[in-house]
């Protein structure tokens, strides 16, 4: 009995600029992957900073919806980010 051969899978993730391009183009899946890198990073040192896991939820929450709306250029009535806040 031959074994079958099998080819390793190859994931090219996005460059940040990448994705950064495509949140410009208001790509909900694009700002979902940059917060899938970075949210749970930026999240553990707002905890080291304030000490209260409580105050860096709502900080990491105000400022991932500040930068979906200054990367979409949309005001706050058209949030790129709400759909994807902790």
């Amino acid at each position: 009995m031959i074994a079958a051969q099998t080819r390793p899978v190859v994931v090219i993730r996005p460059s940040d600029e990448d994705l950064l391009r495509q949140i410009k183009r208001a790509d909900q899946a694009a700002f979902e992957q940059l917060y899938d890198r970075y949210g749970s990073d930026l999240l553990n040192y707002l905890v080291y900073l304030t000490g209260d896991p409580a105050v860096a939820e709502e900080l990491l929450q105000e400022t991932w919806l500040a930068a979906g709306r200054q990367l979409s250029g949309r005001g706050a009535g058209k949030d790129l980010a709400a759909a994807h806040c902790p």
